[in-house]
């Protein structure tokens, strides 16, 4: 497992829970959850199945901008 932290920062609880639920279906996903306080999300995740590009992507898909992303 690999656990790698987006910074999302500026949202809303409504759209951070739609990013939650989005990762939450894809495959090979375990724990997507994010601080509401800071709009770190925190993504636990199988690397045989999926990786950090696929996971970027998705939050993208949501409409959501990255600040940072640490591995």
């Amino acid at each position: 497992m690999k656990t790698v932290t987006f910074s999302i920062g500026e949202g809303n609880q409504e759209s951070y829970n739609e990013i939650e639920i989005l990762l939450a279906k894809m495959d090979g996903i375990e724990r997507a959850l994010i601080d509401l306080n800071d709009g770190d999300l925190k993504v636990e995740f199988n690397e045989e199945i999926t990786d950090t590009t696929q996971v970027k992507q998705a939050i993208e898909s949501q409409g959501s901008i990255i600040k940072e992303i640490k591995e």
